[in-house]
């Protein structure tokens, strides 16, 4: 939701700064900009959250045995979804240490996704990449939106082959 408030300013920004002498964006076109800059960020703020919550998965499974997690529950019994055997030592995949597992990946996530955001450093590390290749595709759309404005007027099918005009 943070990320869709701020796209707005974003895409103006960054059509002002790779924008070319090209007429502005339409309204359609902005929101293709905004679609792009949004699943780029969001892409990146999966994959962070992925990467800790199997992280912490692997890290529970390897560090925190069935017996300490029944600890952390009061004594309830844990639902072993896995239990490998590791160089003669149990270990447990467990639904609760899934659950906490993505609880901490969300988290994460959320934080990563407003730090990255907030950080002036990292929005123009990460803008810059983009921002290139905007840059290359609004000066490729000015170009286009200039040959097309020379060519008005004139009956394009002059520059067809003959056969392909006869079957129109």
């Amino acid at each position: 939701m943070f990320l869709v408030a701020r796209l707005p300013k974003e895409v103006g920004d960054l059509e002002r700064e790779v924008g070319t002498d090209g007429p502005p964006l339409s309204r359609p076109q902005r929101l293709n900009v905004g679609a792009v800059l949004f699943i780029s960020q969001a892409l990146q703020v999966v994959v962070v959250s992925l990467a800790v919550g199997l992280f912490f998965v692997v890290f529970g499974v390897l560090a925190i045995s069935e017996r300490i997690q029944e600890g952390f529950l009061n004594g309830q019994a844990v639902d072993v979804w896995l239990s490998p055997s590791l160089l003669g030592r149990e270990l447990a995949l467990t639904d609760q240490l899934v659950r906490l597992s993505v609880g901490l990946a969300a988290f994460s996530g959320l934080y990563y996704a407003i730090a990255v955001l907030n950080d002036k450093t990292y929005r123009e590390e990460f803008l810059a990449e983009l921002t290139d290749e905007m840059r290359e595709t609004f000066l490729l759309r000015a170009e286009y939106l200039r040959r097309r404005r020379s060519v008005a007027g004139v009956d394009l099918r002059a520059f067809l082959p003959p056969e392909v005009v006869q079957k129109r």
